[in-house]
């Protein structure tokens, strides 16, 4: 299986046009579907991520631009550090863009703090397997030839691209840069999946019991 940028750079620059264009499709026939947040969410990562790859995958006859290896005991350890470690920056960077740009689509915060169990599926387990197998993998993978500081810059880049949103753009170009190295140290995807599902489960779960607590006080 051939690798190259700019294979990388092609895939994600066909992934916003296309991600663009099911985006257009789906707010003209929204209205008609009337589907749900949680859904919605499913649908987007269904097709926007998961299409792409499965066809990508089929036209290279190979699933090898996924480097999947067991993580070992003390890689496990340091990344779930590391995951938490992270959290206060992001915090800092969210507050920062939020100043500037608005906070998040007041809908996706309220569903955020809403059901544990579908939230923690929709917003951490999916993006952590769709998110990070475009990002680190088909991408990442493409990028070997090129020393990891580049490597991770571009892909953080690209990572806080796919977010369309600028208050969004800041702390997960953060994020994609140490998801990379992680990738890279560890030599598997398994490595980001793992604290990207961290990252964002740990926020729902925040977000719940706020929402707990200020609804009890009320």
């Amino acid at each position: 299986m051939k690798f190259s940028p700019k294979i990388g750079n092609r895939y994600f620059l066909f992934l916003i046009m296309y991600v663009m264009l099911i985006a257009i499709l789906y707010q003209i026939f929204s209205p008609n579907l009337d589907l749900s947040l949680g859904a919605s969410l499913l649908l987007q990562h269904s097709v926007f991520f998961l299409l792409p790859l499965i066809v990508y995958a089929s036209l290279n006859r190979s699933f090898n631009f996924i480097p999947v290896k067991p993580l070992s005991g003390r890689n496990i350890i340091y990344i779930i550090l590391i995951s938490f470690a992270m959290q206060p920056v992001m915090g800092i960077i969210s507050f920062i863009s939020s100043v500037f740009f608005g906070t998040l689509d007041p809908a996706l915060e309220e569903y955020i703090g809403g059901h544990p169990v579908t939230s923690i599926f929709l917003i951490g387990l999916m993006p952590a397997i769709t998110e990070e197998l475009t990002l680190r993998g088909v991408i990442l993978s493409n990028y070997r030839s090129l020393h990891i500081k580049q490597a991770a810059i571009i892909n953080g880049l690209f990572f806080g691209i796919i977010h369309f949103s600028y208050t969004q753009f800041f702390y997960a170009f953060f994020c994609g840069i140490i998801f990379s190295y992680m990738v890279h140290y560890t030599g598997s995807i398994l490595a980001s999946m793992l604290a990207h599902f961290l990252i964002n489960s740990s926020q729902v779960m925040l977000s719940s019991i706020l929402g707990s607590i200020l609804s009890g006080s009320s």
